[in-house]
């Protein structure tokens, strides 16, 4: 009877894993370089052993300061005629050296008389024209007498000229007030706050709106005809320019009339007050009156254009409005109430030319792809079909090749005419023909789906990018200030809330929108009453907590230029000024705690 080999195989399979896990770590821990003989030297014993004691001993109060000082004179090397001393006074502090010269690294001896009791002090080196170098600390007893054998004579050029030993004893006068360092680094905290609240805020609506894109039940459903889809494409050039071209008048007027505060205010009202009634009263659909047909497909697209216009026209007077507000508040509480308005005002204004041109895209695509659509119900034939998908597919792959082609070449050689910008179009043209032959252009493509994974891509590789490394460009980009900062803290929370907005999305209840519209509600009266009391709790704890996380990334952002507390802190620690530093690590231990018991609770009531 033979005997099970599997035992036997398993025992080698044990064996050697635990070897391969022996090399792993052996490797491993050749190249990270461990080694336990350089922090049991003395030096860096000491240095870090100062490092904690100014980290754990923090700068936080100051007081004005007396001193006494005293002075002698020492000679390197030794030579016949030895210098004359200061004349000791009655009464006055003097200090002895114990030899009065020598040579380079001698142990020398001090002793000091008639200082103030019980106070501490240093002993300080100044060669002749020199710079004055510390000698070691001391301390005087109850009779203000000190003495100290453990000085060593620094290393210095040798000089027929005395080289002066200084002895201050100091002590504190006069009431505690607030260290300098404590005033700073209140004022650099206050602005990592406010710097990673400016940061969320402007990730916020951002990330809102692309939450619905990520969110995959939303995306999922959506679908429509290969041969519509690449129909759409297809005008995305000229929509972009024509849609800034086009709807720049729109915007120049609604600028026009919100720079006119007294006209701009009541439009506003009476917009604010249709959003209000068309969320509140049941409205009448055009479904009932055109069913089918082209005139509801026309209905449809009117009504786009005119949502999209209005919107375009909201933004343009929002923008005037908030220039005119933003002037008049100018003097209130030192402009900055002014300041804030008038710059989001003027990004608003800034943003305007790129939604025209988003617009002109939307326009015209949706109107290719509905062309499209009816065309494909009249071509039944399969052999139409795969004409078509070749068609649109070659026009569609050749000018997409092309503009990404010219997009990455325009970025790496600006100026450079692209040399292979022919090819690259012929090669998507010919790649695109192909799957448009073999799939048809009435293929229902999963349109959501695509859209759905592409965002998704987006975020994942933003939240990829430490914010570190985008503090970094956008400090190059914008200079070193807070500024980079946030714009760095913005972009890496645009994906993180988008992520965790979607995720949220994904798992709504169905119910409440399934009964909201049973009422007749419209589309918007869903949202308003079915989607957003069940994403809106959730998103608010998001957002606090994302604030509470960006405090803490912009002490790091603040090491590269990002503003905040963590440039001065980087500051301090080069200088070795660790006392001051100390001051920084206890605000930032103290800030994050308190946000991150704020937010917890907040969280906790809201979810």
């Amino acid at each position: 009877m033979e005997k099970n080999p599997r035992p036997l195989a398993r025992t080698i399979t044990y064996i050697a894993l635990i070897l391969l896990v022996v090399l792993i770590y052996a490797y491993g821990w050749q190249v990270t370089d461990i080694n336990l003989e350089e922090p049991r030297e003395a030096r860096r014993q000491e240095q870090v052993s100062r490092a904690l004691h100014g980290l754990l001993k923090p700068d936080l109060i100051e007081r004005d300061t007396e001193s006494q000082t005293a002075y002698a004179y020492f000679l390197v090397p030794c030579v016949d005629t030895m210098p004359d001393q200061p004349e000791v006074v009655e009464g006055q502090p003097y200090i002895t050296l114990s030899p009065y010269c020598g040579v380079a690294r001698e142990v020398i001896g001090i002793e000091g008389f008639n200082f103030r009791a019980n106070s501490g002090g240093y002993v300080r080196w100044t060669p002749p024209g020199g710079v004055t170098r510390p000698l070691g600390a001391i301390r005087t007893d109850s009779e203000g007498h000190f003495k100290s054998s453990k000085l060593k004579v620094p290393t210095v050029q040798e000089s027929d000229e005395a080289q002066t030993v200084e002895t201050e004893v100091l002590w504190p006068v006069g009431m505690p007030r607030p260290s300098e360092a404590l005033k700073v680094t209140f004022e650099r905290m206050v602005e990592t706050v406010f710097l990673a609240l400016m940061a969320t805020t402007l990730a916020l609506p951002i990330a809102v709106s692309i939450s619905f894109v990520a969110a995959y039940n939303i995306m999922r459903p959506i679908r429509m005809p290969l041969g519509g889809f690449l129909a759409a494409l297809l005008p995305l050039p000229l929509g972009w320019v024509l849609g800034r071209q086009l709807f720049q008048p729109v915007s120049s007027v609604a600028l026009s009339l919100g720079n006119k505060g007294w006209l701009g205010m009541p439009i506003l009202a009476v917009l604010a007050g249709g959003l209000y009634f068309t969320t509140t009263e049941r409205m009448p659909r055009w479904g009932p009156i055109i069913r089918k047909g082209w005139l509801a497909g026309l209905a449809r697209y009117v009504r786009m254009i005119l949502v999209l216009v209005f919107l375009l026209f909201v933004g343009g007077l929002v923008s005037g409005v908030g220039m005119q507000i933003s002037v008049a508040l100018s003097g209130v509480l030192g402009g900055m109430l002014g300041n804030i308005l008038g710059t989001l005002a003027d990004l608003l204004a800034l943003l305007l030319p790129a939604f025209g041109g988003l617009v002109g895209i939307l326009i015209l695509g949706s109107l290719a792809g509905t062309l499209l659509d009816a065309l494909l119900e009249r071509l039944k034939s399969p052999l139409m079909q795969r004409g078509l998908g070749l068609v649109l597919g070659a026009l569609a792959g050749g000018m997409l090749f092309f503009l990404v082609y010219q997009g990455i070449y325009g970025f790496y050689g600006a100026g450079e005419a692209a040399p292979l910008a022919i090819p690259f179009t012929v090669g998507g043209a010919v790649v695109g023909g192909i799957l448009g032959l073999i799939l048809r252009a009435d293929y229902p493509l999963p349109a959501g789906f695509i859209l759905y994974y592409l965002t998704r891509t987006i975020l994942n590789t933003l939240r990829s990018v430490e914010p570190l490394i985008m503090a970094i460009v956008f400090a190059i980009w914008v200079g070193i200030g807070p500024f980079a900062g946030v714009l760095a803290l913005t972009l890496h929370s645009v994906a993180a809330l988008g992520k965790l907005y979607s995720e949220q999305v994904e798992s709504i209840d169905p119910g409440p929108i399934e009964a909201i519209t049973a009422t007749g509600a419209n589309r918007l009266q869903t949202i308003v009453y079915a989607v957003m009391p069940q994403i809106v709790p959730p998103y608010i704890a998001f957002t606090l907590y994302r604030w509470d996380i960006n405090v803490r990334m912009s002490t790091i952002i603040g090491f590269v230029g990002g503003g905040g507390i963590g440039f001065i802190l980087q500051q301090w620690i080069n200088l070795l000024q660790y006392r001051q530093a100390g001051v920084a690590v206890l605000a930032i231990a103290i800030v994050v705690a308190t946000l991150d018991y704020i937010s917890a609770t907040v969280r906790e009531k809201m979810v």
